[in-house]
């Protein structure tokens, strides 16, 4: 991600537009708690980014950090996809159970038999941190390259490349 910053600054053609940065917690434990840790994790994430990235070059440039919680629904997903059944059922059913309370949910589903198997391989698979970056290039046009499009459609030149040419 860096390396895709320095070569923004490195082009002097190159512009940063935008960059956003995305986490996500997984759902165990308290929902609120985990919403709170996944917002102050992605602006720390960005402060320490933006930290390398010169003043200059996020002058004009939307930035942006989002953060969310994964749903018990989704480990549901996960678990149908790898064809544990049973264990998703019994997900579902707590699920429907106790709607209004993901803190609830999280405090059922820990007593599940195959909660280890939950912690071990799926709850990670929901963590994660992504990020997006938006650049544009400017580049004048050279003299051949506007004769060329004066040639196939010369509606599509500007008034300064019309002029120009």
């Amino acid at each position: 991600m860096i390396d895709e910053f320095r070569t923004i600054q490195a082009d002097p053609d190159m512009m940063l537009k935008s960059f956003t940065i995305t986490g996500t917690a997984s759902p165990e434990g308290s929902y609120e708690t985990n919403r709170k840790l996944a917002e102050k994790r992605m602006a720390s994430a960005l402060e320490r980014i933006m930290a390398a990235v010169p003043a200059s070059m996020r002058r004009n440039a939307v930035i942006e950090h989002n953060a969310s919680v994964a749903s018990w629904s989704q480990v549901e997903e996960l678990l149908r996809a790898d064809g544990h059944n049973d264990e998703a059922d019994a997900i579902k059913r707590i699920i429907s159970a106790n709607r209004g309370s993901v803190d609830r949910q999280s405090h059922l589903i820990k007593k599940l038999s195959c909660y280890k198997l939950l912690t071990e391989k799926y709850l990670p698979r929901l963590r994660k941190v992504e990020y997006h970056i938006v650049s544009s290039r400017y580049r004048p046009l050279t003299a051949e390259e506007i004769a060329d499009l004066y040639d196939s459609d010369y509606k599509n030149l500007s008034k300064y490349h019309f002029w120009k040419h």
